[in-house]
């Protein structure tokens, strides 16, 4: 959980066929930097189903890639403002809500692209 969790697994062919073939599950971006350490541009290399990964790497141009605060906000509003299907009811078994831990997948995404 949720959907856009969906990852490769080699010991699952038919899921990894699905995430390969329509290049859909767990969100995957590629940040390019100016010279300034801004974002200039994001690629999106794999989206989450609902499209708003998308939509997240837009908003993220221009954004001090060291001023990690101003990043996380950026692509919390973003998310939010998307009309994700996730629930906002709390998970027994995440102990959250499915939008926030569909928020958390996308900052991690970020988060690897700029390491």
């Amino acid at each position: 959980m949720p959907f856009c969790d969906l990852q490769l697994q080699d010991d699952k062919p038919l899921i990894k066929g699905f995430v390969a073939e329509f290049g859909i599950g767990r969100p995957e971006v590629w940040v390019e930097e100016d010279r300034r350490g801004r974002i200039a541009h994001v690629d999106v290399l794999r989206s989450a189903p609902s499209g708003s990964t998308w939509f997240v790497a837009k908003q993220l141009e221009r954004v001090e890639v060291e001023n990690r605060q101003e990043l996380y906000d950026r692509i919390s509003e973003s998310h939010h403002s998307y009309p994700c299907t996730a629930s906002m009811e709390k998970d027994r078994e995440l102990g959250d809500t499915i939008l926030h831990r569909a928020g958390y997948i996308i900052r991690e995404a970020v988060e690897e692209a700029l390491l």
